[in-house]
């Protein structure tokens, strides 16, 4: 492990160093969209929605398996017992054993709507979704850490551009990777975007209310995901559906191409 990873490892251990290991590999996916020359650029990832929605439903799927109790919700004991069962598999080939410190603190930062007096530390499926992309670019960032979205990653190419394409999505409005957004940001986004109308049409104020659910006026990273995964899912309205499929069907070609990972 080199010293850096170890500080990184650490600081896992407080909630302002998990915080800021998250900020770290935002920073580090953009740095790798800077380094390749290519731009965050969200109405690309609409196009994708259908594959990045399947990839969504196997981890609902995963989320059904883990709860033992049946029940609704993953608990840390229920993702503890998951997460070891991968590590056995060797899904986490070369990194530390599971820490618990690690999972306990990925599960609560995942609680998206939960107020903090309030927090029951279990896990529904949007959130399960959003612990998986946080543990996700936290392996990204620390080559040492087994996270659970780390794991999956692990010989799963969809999956893994799946949570590519969510990273890519959210720097689209957190351009510095500085791990949130505000609504100036969010707003400036559709004013430099090429596709402008398009992006009007889908980014309503109604969307706006769906991101920010803390209600602070800045969207972090895991309430992004939260909102983007009910965005790919079926329940999204009709209306939705017509946007994405009129917005430039040009576009239909490059958007089944492979993306450019942001890691």
């Amino acid at each position: 492990m080199t010293e850096e990873s170890n500080a990184s490892s650490r600081s896992l251990s407080t909630s302002e160093g998990f915080n800021a290991n998250v900020v770290n590999a935002l920073q580090l996916a953009k740095k790798e969209l800077d380094e390749k020359k290519t731009k965050a650029n969200f109405i690309r990832i609409i196009m994708r929605f259908p594959k990045i929605k399947a990839v969504f439903e196997r981890l609902r799927g995963i989320h059904a398996r883990c709860d033992k109790s049946g029940n609704g919700e993953v608990d840390v004991e229920e993702l503890t017992e998951a997460m070891t069962e991968l590590f056995n598999e060797g899904r986490a080939e070369g990194r530390e054993p599971i820490r618990p410190s690690v999972v306990a603190r990925t599960l609560s930062i995942s609680e998206v709507e939960g107020d903090m007096g309030s927090k029951k530390h279990v896990l529904d499926q949007k959130q399960f979704i959003v612990m998986c992309a946080v543990g996700f670019i936290l392996a990204e960032e620390n080559k040492d850490l087994s996270t659970f979205g780390g794991m999956l990653a692990n010989g799963d190419d969809a999956y893994r551009l799946a949570m590519a394409d969510v990273v890519t999505a959210y720097l689209s409005f957190d351009r510095d990777g500085k791990g949130y957004f505000t609504a100036d940001e969010f707003n400036g986004f559709m004013t430099a975007s090429k596709r402008a109308d398009a992006a009007k049409s889908f980014f309503t104020d109604e969307r706006w209310a769906e991101l920010d659910v803390s209600g602070d006026g800045k969207v972090e990273f895991e309430e992004f995901v939260y909102a983007f995964s009910n965005w790919v899912s079926n329940d999204d309205d009709d209306d939705d559906d017509v946007t994405i499929n009129n917005n430039n069907t040009a576009a239909t070609t490059t958007a089944n191409k492979m993306p450019s990972s942001p890691f």
